[in-house]
Formats: C-alpha cells, sequence, structure tokens
C-alpha cells in the first residue's frame, strides 16, 4: 500500500491552535485590555437595559392606542346620548301640542296658558342652541359627572327656564358641547326650548372667575341666563378658572330704551 506524502509546511505557516472561548453572540475573542475588559463585561447588562426599554416602548404605546380608543368610544356614545334626549324632547313636545290642539277643541286651552312644568320624569330640562357657535344640546337636571358627559346641566338651585324671574345657570365640559363658547360674542342670540316653550337670550358680556367665586349664579331681578364651563380651554387636567357667559331675556332687552335686540337667524326663526 502506497502511503502518500504529508504535505509540506511552509515556514510561514503556523499551526492551528483550539479556538479560544468566546463571548456569548460575540464573533471576537474576549479582549485582552483591562478597559476593553470592563466594557465587554457590561455589555450583558446593556443589552438587558435596552430589551427593559423596548418594553417600555411597547406598553407606552399601547396604553396610547387605549386612550385613545375609550375618548373616541367616549365621544360617540355622549352624541348619541345627545341625540336620544333631544328626540324625546321633541316627542314630549309634539305630544303637548297635540294636547293643547285637542283642548282648543272643547275650549279648554286656558289650562294649558301659563302652566308651569318641572323638569320631566327623566331629568331632561329642555334644550339649548346658539346658532352662530353651532351649539345644539339637551339640557338635563344636574351636573354630575354621568351627565355632563352628554348633556347640558342645569345647575341645581338656580331657576328654571320660563321662569319670569331669576337666573338660570346651565353648565357643561369646555372639550365638550360647550366647546365652541370661547367664540362666543356680546349681542350673539341663546334660544332654550322646553316642552312649555321657547325662550330667548342675548348675551350680554363674559366673565373669567375663580372656581369659588359663586355670585355669578345668585339670582336676578329679571330673566337671566348664564353659561359656565371650565377655563382657559386650550388646557388639559383640573381648569384653574371658570368661563361665564351672561345674557339676558331677548324680551327684557328690547324692553329697554334705546337697545336694539339683534335679529335672529333663519335657523332660529
Amino acid at each position: 500500500m502506497i502511503v502518500p506524502d504529508k504535505p509540506e509546511r511552509h515556514h510561514w505557516q503556523l499551526p492551528r491552535r483550539r479556538p479560544e472561548s468566546r463571548g456569548p453572540g460575540l464573533s471576537e475573542p474576549p479582549p485582552k485590555s483591562p478597559y476593553l475588559k470592563s466594557l465587554y463585561a457590561q455589555l450583558p447588562q446593556r443589552r438587558s437595559k435596552g430589551r427593559g426599554l423596548a418594553l417600555a416602548q411597547r406598553l407606552l404605546l399601547a396604553a396610547g392606542i387605549l386612550l385613545c380608543g375609550y375618548a373616541v368610544v367616549s365621544y360617540f356614545e355622549a352624541q348619541a346620548y345627545n341625540r336620544q334626549q333631544l328626540q324625546a324632547l321633541d316627542e314630549v313636545i309634539a305630544a303637548r301640542r297635540a294636547a293643547e290642539s285637542a283642548a282648543a277643541l272643547v275650549g279648554g286651552e286656558e289650562s294649558f296658558r301659563g302652566a308651569r312644568v318641572a323638569p320631566l320624569r327623566s331629568g331632561l330640562v329642555g334644550r339649548i342652541d346658539v346658532a352662530r357657535l353651532g351649539i345644539s344640546a339637551a339640557i338635563m337636571e344636574g351636573i354630575d359627572p354621568s351627565t355632563l358627559r352628554g348633556a347640558v346641566g342645569h345647575i341645581p338651585g338656580t331657576a328654571l327656564p320660563g321662569d319670569l324671574l331669576g337666573n338660570v345657570g346651565l353648565a357643561a365640559h369646555r372639550d365638550g358641547l360647550f366647546s365652541a363658547l370661547h367664540g362666543v360674542e356680546a349681542g350673539d342670540r341663546i334660544r332654550i326650548q322646553t316642552p312649555e316653550g321657547t325662550h330667548d337670550y342675548v348675551v350680554s358680556g363674559t366673565t373669567i372667575v375663580d372656581p369659588d367665586e359663586t355670585w355669578v349664579l345668585d339670582p336676578a331681578p329679571r330673566r337671566h341666563l348664564t353659561l359656565v364651563t371650565c377655563h382657559p380651554f386650550n388646557d388639559f387636567g383640573p381648569a384653574p378658572q371658570r368661563f361665564v357667559v351672561h345674557a339676558t331675556a331677548a324680551s327684557a332687552v328690547a324692553a329697554e330704551p334705546g337697545v336694539a335686540t339683534p335679529p335672529a337667524s333663519s335657523s332660529e326663526r
């Protein structure tokens, strides 16, 4: 048997050595310099910090998506609730008009004249419209969070729309139904519709007050309307102040000498 000759080894070829131990996931052996060794020892810690940062970013992204989804769902729920209450008000008004018509046929319409209607059992008071600002919302009794989530709230203890005298107080969120109030101007018309009739007011001015300044809701010697919302409008979180709109009954404004009542818009006629 012929044994092949061993290949010649040139003087510049070094003998193969066993591979040195390498770090996990590294393609180079551990460095020999003390400084590089310290950096090499910190690599697992840096790798774990990077994974923790990525996890935190994913959690924040998920939380942001959930918050946005909650805001969208809340908005559409509030709009649906508002439409439902406005539809209920329309049904009540239609039923009242039908009853008045039936009473007129038998000569009993006097029983409806000047009649005072308290808030409905469902808490529905009426409807507010500010045509120039595009505000149209149901008015519910109370200012608790569940009420203000989808309606304008009638402030307890204040007059009701239709009272001969007094100050009607209404409140809503600055980022909700009263978000357009920042553009209100003196002379704007506000219409309040209830089962007993329609009441028009004219804006006389605005005031910014602290939350504890409740004098803006004090009884008035004539028919007065006060709208309250949080201020500033473009802030988030607890509001440090309140934005207040003052309005007087259009009939009272027209009765004042030298004061002309602004004409009603086409949508209010």
